[in-house]
């Protein structure tokens, strides 16, 4: 995963840049436009967790868990929403991290086997 050149939304805010898959003898695909970090990748190194920024119907941003599956070749998008993410463990079953890390904290752990999607990309035809 490589990200593009960086961007605040406003002073002191989180960060966001354009997220490229990048693999040996393929082209670089955009996965989304507004990617955060830092991902947390899986001990096998086949799947990543890293946040996304959304505006939502009212032009509010807010944070979803995207996922890269390097083998299924596929963008998941889960549809919980979060204020501002900061993934910490990604076990290959649960991703676990806080949401607003700075004002009211909360602890979440999300089983990506079971969680909602928003949308799935298969990023084979792109």
């Amino acid at each position: 995963m490589y990200y593009g050149p960086l961007h605040e939304f406003g002073q002191g805010s989180p960060v966001w840049a354009p997220g490229y898959w990048v693999s040996a003898g393929q082209p670089v695909l955009l996965l989304h436009k507004r990617c955060g970090g830092p991902p947390v990748w899986e001990p096998s190194g086949q799947r990543v967790a890293f946040p996304i920024w959304e505006r939502n119907w009212l032009g509010s941003i807010l944070a979803r868990i995207g996922i890269l599956d390097t083998v299924a070749a596929e963008l998941r998008v889960l549809a919980p929403r979060f204020r501002v993410l900061q993934l910490e463990q990604f076990d290959g079953q649960f991703v676990k991290g806080i949401d607003s890390p700075v004002f009211g904290p909360r602890a979440f752990t999300v089983d990506v086997t079971t969680a909602r999607r928003k949308r799935t990309v298969s990023l084979l035809h792109l």
